[in-house]
């Protein structure tokens, strides 16, 4: 019996993300289950700041699996009016990833996972990315965690 290839190709992709986000973080390979619980908590944090059009434009560079868990329980709403402060943003990450918050530093987490974006994503869309988020947050994308600052 084969498989879709398609499905297949993807599950790849993904697991692919999985590893590079234990290896961003500095985890012990065998991790997954917490690089999966952080990459989602980030896409959704991100997605929920970002209007609807941007959305669209970045779940279409995500892998078919990564794009299903970007919009995951998704109910569009307006953007908020207020920047989102970088300690809110991490707080949300924080209570999506409770359990595992509690032996992780979700900032570095938070980092790890954005590195992971920086390195998958085209630099367009880092740079859309980049528009619809406060400097705070644009800042944990720093030089050392992408190939090249965006927003600036």
């Amino acid at each position: 019996m084969g498989g879709v290839p398609i499905l297949e190709n993807n599950i790849h992709q993904t697991m692919d993300w999985i590893y590079a986000i234990e290896e961003a973080c500095h985890w012990d390979m065998d991790n997954q289950k917490k690089a999966f619980a952080a990459l989602r908590a980030v896409l959704h944090e991100l997605r929920d700041l970002l209007p609807m059009e941007s959305c669209a434009q970045l779940s279409a560079q995500l892998p078919l699996v990564i794009r299903g868990i970007f919009f995951e329980n998704w109910r569009p709403r307006f953007i908020p009016t207020q920047e989102i402060k970088k300690e809110d943003f991490l707080s949300a990450i924080a209570e999506t990833l409770y359990p595992y918050s509690n032996d992780m530093n979700v900032e570095e987490t938070t980092r790890g996972v954005l590195q992971v974006l920086a390195e998958k994503l085209p630099l367009g869309e880092l740079e859309n990315i980049s528009q619809n988020i406060s400097k705070e947050i644009q800042d944990l994308f720093q030089k050392d965690y992408c190939r090249e600052d965006i927003g600036g």
